[in-house]
């Protein structure tokens, strides 16, 4: 099981709320497993991406993000650069590598070439478990 932590705690009031949905959870050790839901704009990446990812792998040493959005996940325009910066970024963070479950092809090639440049690993796949030893791998030091 798991380690849960809060969603999502709104912290001041601005014209821009969040939207969209986050549930993480640390997995395997050194795993943070994060499922975002609904329409997520630039104000969602900051607060679920940016604040409760980063506050959840705050304390691993070596960690991987592994993202399942589920099916009715997806990204305003504005903001699918600023998560492109986010995924950029986690190198700065002590993560080692990036894991996304996607379940339609579109999804995966577009991810395919947004993180292309990544100066860490990325993997792609609707399969879970072999996104897991993917992981895995990347945590041996």
């Amino acid at each position: 099981m798991g380690t849960s932590f809060p969603l999502w705690k709104p912290t001041r009031t601005e014209t821009l709320d969040a939207h969209g949905g986050s549930k993480i959870e640390i997995i395997e050790g050194g795993i943070v497993h994060h499922v975002p839901s609904g329409g997520i704009n630039e104000e969602g990446i900051r607060e679920f991406y940016h604040g409760c990812v980063l506050d959840a792998a705050s304390h691993l040493d070596r960690w991987v993000f592994f993202e399942t959005p589920t099916p009715d996940a997806n990204l305003t325009p504005e903001s699918l650069q600023c998560l492109v910066d986010f995924y950029g970024q986690l190198h700065l963070h002590r993560c080692v590598g990036v894991i996304i479950q996607a379940h339609r092809s579109l999804h995966r090639s577009i991810g395919t070439k947004l993180l292309a440049d990544l100066p860490i690993p990325c993997g792609f796949s609707e399969h879970r478990e072999d996104l897991l030893d993917l992981a895995k791998g990347w945590l041996v030091p």
